[in-house]
């Protein structure tokens, strides 16, 4: 209505301001406008500093979700729930204290359990709370799953913004954490993801991983993981027919026996109806 607008709106587009600003010392931002929003608020692009040339370069990318602190978590429900896991880059909560001027980075890591260990059907709603302290862990009942992210990631203030010691070591930091989840996002779908370890403004690494195959839908599982692999078995079959030929022998048995086995037709059920299988290695590279 014109001359007017709810406070608590005002508050969250300051606070979403401020957010970006100090994001900014670390990335390149691409704000979300207000009609295009439909989760997120900021595309952002980490920047390397060199120090000889005096330029910054970009690297990876992420999503960022803004958000006031405050005790109301995120609650993703129905096709929210799908969406969340179809993003294609990482993402991270920024929560935002106006009263100190600091923007804590929260990585949505702590989902990929829940993407590859359950299925949307099993439960209604996903709540995503923000933890400062301990692992991050989750709660399932038969309506509802809770997650708790973790401690963040980053957290800095305005005056550690504008400081180049501190914004390096972000930078760094950063660099780390992006590539593994990058990864994580990408084999997603495969149901297949990296742990990753971090204290704030701290340490980030890699610590065991989590493969979780459907007993069910075990063809459909392997079917996406065969496609997956097959650019990088053209390139060792390459290798292997130039330079190794027992190497390319034991490929061929492997991708003869996998092929064998999902191209096998499945019966539906009791009417004797089957599904016939694609060969995963046929198209768009052969292996023969």
């Amino acid at each position: 209505m014109t001359g007017r607008r709810l406070r608590s709106y005002r508050i969250g587009d300051l606070n979403e301001e401020l957010g970006i600003l100090l994001l900014k010392s670390l990335a390149a931002v691409a704000p979300i406008p207000r009609q295009e929003d439909f989760g997120l608020d900021a595309v952002a692009t980490l920047l390397r500093p060199d120090q000889k040339s005096r330029c910054v370069y970009a690297e990876k990318s992420f999503y960022v979700q803004f958000k006031t602190e405050s005790r109301y978590p995120l609650s993703y429900q129905g096709h929210e729930l799908e969406w969340l896991k179809n993003l294609q880059l990482p993402l991270f909560i920024g929560q935002v204290r106006r009263q100190d001027s600091t923007l804590r980075l929260f990585p949505a890591h702590g989902l990929n359990e829940i993407f590859i260990l359950r299925d949307f059907r099993d439960f209604k709603e996903l709540i995503v709370k923000l933890q400062d302290q301990g692992e991050a862990k989750r709660l399932v009942n038969q309506d509802r799953c809770e997650v708790f992210l973790g401690e963040p990631l980053l957290s800095f203030n305005m005056e550690q913004a504008s400081d180049r010691v501190f914004t390096d070591r972000a930078y760094q930091i950063l660099r780390g954490y992006l590539p593994l989840e990058q990864q994580n996002v990408n084999s997603r779908c495969l149901r297949f993801y990296r742990h990753i370890r971090w204290t704030t403004n701290g340490k980030v690494s890699s610590e065991g991983q989590l493969v979780a195959l459907r007993r069910t839908f075990l063809k459909n599982d392997l079917y996406d993981a065969c496609e997956s692999i097959v650019p990088g078995l053209e390139v060792i079959k390459l290798y292997a027919e130039n330079e190794d030929s027992v190497l390319a022998e034991k490929l061929r048995t492997l991708v003869n026996h996998l092929r064998e086995f999902l191209t096998t037709p499945e019966v539906l059920g009791e009417s004797d109806s089957y599904i016939q299988w694609n060969d995963p290695f046929y198209r768009p590279y052969r292996i023969s």
